[in-house]
């Protein structure tokens, strides 16, 4: 019934009551989301992530900021998915994004130049010096700590002296920070025909 109703919301969302869609069930785990294959006469149109929750939309929309704003202002060290739509609809998120235009393979272990230049240019994007404990924010680091309460009460404690640590560390000079993929791996790329990058998954 899930299943069904998220094919429906597709379909109607993209205008045709003919498109495949077929599902990959995701990683199980606090960031679980489904992921929809959408193809229509063999070719692959869209994949669509769908949160089922609010921390998980939260992400979803994270991805979809990033993903529009490196397209605003040409980035061209990777191509990258396109967002084609963010939906709220039957208490879901769902993000429509692009499929590669051309087939690819998935990258290999080692880091190539290719890869190295990549990130040699995000992380020239957005660059700035910022107080330890906002970089500690921006990672989410409070809301780790709280998940990993629960699970692993020692650890907690060992990250939480860590923290201090570097708190003291770089309260002067603060921590330099700058544009992230926040989840680069080489699952998370493939190589297209062409030889070019192809980067996606940019929810963190």
């Amino acid at each position: 019934e899930e299943l069904d109703t998220l094919t429906r919301i597709i379909r109607s969302n993209l205008g045709n009551e003919r498109l495949a869609i077929s599902f990959g069930a995701g990683t199980p785990g606090p960031h679980h989301k489904l992921t929809a294959q959408v193809s229509h006469a063999g070719h692959v149109l869209s994949y669509v992530k769908v949160a089922q929750d609010e921390t998980v939309s939260r992400l979803l929309q994270s991805e979809a900021e990033m993903l529009s704003w490196l397209h605003e202002i040409n980035f061209k060290a990777a191509v990258l998915p396109t967002v084609l739509a963010l939906e709220k609809t039957h208490g879901r998120t769902l993000l429509y994004l692009s499929a590669p235009t051309n087939p690819g393979k998935r990258s290999p272990l080692n880091v190539s130049t290719m890869e190295i230049n990549f990130l040699y240019a995000l992380s020239a994007l957005n660059t700035r010096v910022v107080p330890v404990t906002t970089a500690f924010d921006m990672l989410g680091f409070t809301l780790f700590l709280r998940h990993l309460q629960s699970t692993e009460p020692n650890t907690v404690g060992v990250l939480r002296d860590a923290a201090e640590t570097c708190e003291k560390i770089f309260e002067k000079a603060g921590i330099q920070v700058a544009s992230s993929h926040g989840d680069y791996a080489p699952w998370n790329t493939l190589t297209i025909s062409g030889g070019e990058l192809y980067t996606f998954d940019w929810e963190y």
